[in-house]
């Protein structure tokens, strides 16, 4: 089987997105069996709290990350579509990848935001991004997911702490099997 695999992204409001088009060519050109991206597809700028009551953060909205985000997986997504129509038109076999997100930390700024602040419940959600309806089937952030025996995740942690593992020595010590 064929995988292919999407990194963080961050797309965010202003973002340029043509590199998502060509990921979205690239993937109809090599028709991978399954579609990982392992996360921080939406930055989500307006729920940082690294810059939190600077100058700089006014005027970032969740709405807008939102948008930006549904727009950029979009754009990767219309080259896959397009060509899942095509094969359907001409009758050809059909190419349906199994699309699998896996929830960054960027992502997870929801749940955080959340915690913070109880009265945001259902207002904020991860169902905002609309990924279901593309296709996608999305994991939390930290879940592992197992495809073809190579274990995938927005990143791997080990021990009490929860601390990312730092090697890929130390990974293989702790997982036994392939990560990405």
């Amino acid at each position: 089987m064929k995988h292919m695999i999407i990194p963080d992204t961050q797309v965010k409001p202003g973002s340029k997105m043509e590199h998502l088009k060509w990921a979205g060519q690239y993937a109809v050109e090599k028709k991978p069996d399954v579609i990982i991206h392992i996360g921080d597809h939406w930055d989500m700028p307006s729920l940082s709290s690294w810059d939190v009551g600077k100058k700089s953060f006014e005027g970032r909205r969740y709405n807008d990350d939102i948008e930006a985000g549904i727009a950029g997986m979009r754009e990767f997504m219309k080259p896959i579509w397009k060509e899942q129509e095509r094969l359907r038109r001409n009758k050809d076999k059909t190419w349906k990848p199994r699309l699998v997100f896996c929830l960054g930390n960027h992502e997870q700024r929801i749940e955080r935001a959340i915690e913070d602040d109880a009265k945001l419940e259902g207002l904020l959600s991860y169902d905002d991004f609309e990924l279901e309806q593309m296709g996608w089937e999305v994991h939390g952030f930290l879940d592992v997911v197992v495809i073809d025996g190579i274990a995938y995740s927005h990143y791997f942690t080990s021990g009490i702490m929860g601390r990312p593992v730092s090697s890929a020595k130390l990974m293989l010590s702790k997982k036994h099997m392939s990560c990405v």
